[in-house]
């Protein structure tokens, strides 16, 4: 069972209007011993993809000194029923190096997810990215784009006793082919034989530099039929020497909390994992799937 879900949204995210405490008040009700609040910090995001933005603050970031005290003040209310962690999703990009440094050295954060949502400055959530690309150039140069921006990263595990160094820290990668999503043919374009070459660079870095992969279920909303990355994705990762597994749900939404955990759980124990990896402070923390 996984009773941990390391990837929730609320309201402090651009696109989402769920509130903090109700996000809570589902986990709880799921069944769960810890949720970790990971709202979008994408540090200069286009302002066309703003969503009707109407917080003070630039499109998909937040206050992040309201954000620490909101979850506090949770943790105040609910902290007997559930442990609460504190994170954030940045999105990987070259102009945003400098401030995602910083942002990953503030050592109130437990947990940081590095995601590319962004390729060219172009968001494949909407049509105009594919009319650009077409399908196939247009995963493949998602690939590429994570494979330029991860050499900008290291584990925060890795950094935590330099204080000046040119790596964002990060704990995990977020969602790898979060690019399927949204590509107008599904799957059609897309396996990993197709790209294997691109996605072995990846992992081989997020192996060798200690970051945990994430299994997102997010990629099962709306009629999809896998996780992110899917299944060849896990199994490719652990034969190369992965160790390091996370469960996020990308909620954003109450109802979407650990939903599909049970379908990512068998995926990822075919792929010859016994165990999940939360963190606490940056450090990992290891949960057998029978316990």
């Amino acid at each position: 069972m996984i009773y941990y879900d390391s990837h929730v949204h609320t309201a402090f995210s651009t696109d989402s209007e769920a509130p903090m405490e109700q996000m809570v008040i589902q986990a709880i009700r799921t069944g769960l011993c810890g949720l970790t609040f990971t709202d979008h910090m994408d540090y200069h995001f286009p302002a066309e993809y703003s969503f009707d933005n109407s917080s003070d603050c630039p499109p998909f970031t937040f206050d992040l000194e309201k954000y620490l005290a909101q979850i506090e003040q949770m943790e105040q209310t609910y902290g007997a029923g559930l442990q609460l962690y504190r994170g954030a999703e940045i999105g990987l990009k070259p102009d945003a190096v400098e401030k995602n440094i910083e942002l990953s050295r503030d050592k109130r954060l437990d947990y940081i997810i590095g995601s590319i949502h962004l390729v060219d400055d172009m968001d494949p959530y909407f049509p105009q990215y594919w009319e650009a690309f077409g399908e196939k150039n247009g995963i493949t140069a998602y690939f590429e784009a994570a494979l330029q921006n991860i050499q900008y990263t290291n584990s925060a595990s890795a950094c935590k006793n330099k204080t000046s160094d040119t790596f964002v820290r990060i704990d995990t990668f977020g969602h790898l082919d979060y690019i399927v999503r949204y590509a107008p043919s599904g799957c059609r374009f897309y396996s990993y034989r197709m790209y294997a070459e691109l996605i072995d660079e990846i992992l081989q870095i997020i192996v060798n530099r200690g970051i945990c992969l994430e299994v997102n279920t997010s990629g099962y909303k709306n009629g999809g039929v896998m996780p992110n990355p899917n299944e060849d994705i896990i199994r490719r990762y652990r034969e190369l020497g992965g160790e390091q597994i996370t469960f996020g749900s990308d909620a954003h939404t109450p109802e979407r909390i650990a939903d599909r955990f049970s379908d990512a759980e068998r995926i990822v124990r075919n792929a010859g994992f016994d165990h999940y990896t939360t963190f606490i402070g940056h450090k990992p923390t290891f949960h057998n799937f029978d316990n």
